[in-house]
């Protein structure tokens, strides 16, 4: 939302969507290497199965690769 409307969703962290973003999301990362990145997987629910990234790599591809899972970065 952020990235379409972003006077009225400035708030909101940006995000990405794989494996639909995943260039994006790696040139962002290049972009701001300090930062730190939450990944929610499609299927988890109540914060089951959210981990933290720093690098593109980290990425488990098994989470992402096959476009029946996607995960929200």
């Amino acid at each position: 939302m952020r990235k379409t409307f972003d006077k009225q969703f400035g708030f909101s962290p940006i995000s990405f969507l794989l494996p639909e973003e995943a260039g994006a999301l790696e040139a962002y990362m290049e972009q701001h290497p300090k930062f730190t990145f939450i990944c929610k997987p499609n299927s988890g629910k109540g914060g089951e199965g959210i981990f933290l990234i720093d690098k593109f790599k980290s990425i488990p591809k098994n989470l992402w690769s096959d476009h029946h899972s996607d995960l929200l970065v």
